[in-house]
């Protein structure tokens, strides 16, 4: 799944929350992927200590998947989203990289 990620400019830690979220996802049974639309006012771009960051790619809308409740306890509907973008015609999920300027 990492290599679905077009990761451009991503620091490490980026890369590791990224690695972390996929591997609390894995084994996971989904019940549901849809692809959603972006808010026409949604901002991507956000600064964190002084750094500016935003999607590695233009971001066409979210993957969201949703999972089954784990058997045995009380967790209710869990669900990931990613940021969805395009590059030479193919499909990548984004992440966040600093913004050069």
């Amino acid at each position: 799944m990492l290599g679905l990620v077009y990761w451009g400019t991503a620091e490490p830690e980026m890369h590791r929350s990224v690695e972390h979220t996929i591997a609390a996802d894995f084994g996971l049974v989904i019940k549901r992927i849809s692809l959603q639309p972006l808010a026409a006012n949604e901002t991507l771009e956000y600064t964190q200590h002084g750094v500016t960051y935003r999607p590695t790619l233009r971001p066409i809308g979210r993957l969201q998947v949703e999972f089954l409740p784990q058997p045995g306890t009380d967790q209710q509907q869990r669900s990931t989203t990613y940021l969805v973008g395009v590059k030479d015609g193919v499909y990548f999920l984004l992440t966040a990289a600093p913004v050069t300027r």
